[in-house]
């Protein structure tokens, strides 16, 4: 088992609209080639987990990297993996843009800020952390 996890700039803000659209494009594309993962958007940002066979990653990873919805790429982790996080997921999304002020403010001094957003984190262990803030 493999893993990829990396961070990317929105070219257009995010919003439950086009993130939808992005997941069901992935969830298909995923069953297909027998990837898993995740993907927390903010309005600005991504940060994408990807699991799977190695070669079958590195090819999804690719054709990401090819994705005019996004730039300024910067892989968190590549890496191979005893056993997968997300076996249940071809794709789950998490869309923080639309939380409760209590929680955006506490995800916020734990992370940092951008744009005034939170800032997705770029260590590995930091988006682990993340994901636990949502039970996944």
């Amino acid at each position: 088992m493999y893993r990829i996890i990396y961070k990317s700039t929105a070219t257009k803000p995010v919003n439950k609209e086009n993130l939808r659209d992005i997941l069901y494009a992935s969830m298909s594309r995923n069953r297909t080639q027998r990837v898993n993962g995740v993907l927390v958007a903010t309005r600005h940002h991504f940060l994408q987990f990807l699991e799977g066979s190695h070669e079958l990653v590195e090819e999804t990873y690719r054709l990401i990297e090819k994705d005019h919805r996004h730039c300024d790429i910067l892989l968190v982790c590549a890496r191979e993996i005893q056993s997968p996080r997300f076996t249940n997921w071809k794709m789950k999304g998490v869309g923080i843009f639309d939380l409760n002020l209590e929680i955006e403010k506490k995800l916020i001094e734990e992370f940092g800020e951008i744009d005034g957003n939170l800032d997705l984190p770029e260590e590995e262990q930091e988006a682990y952390r993340l994901l636990d803030y949502f039970d996944l």
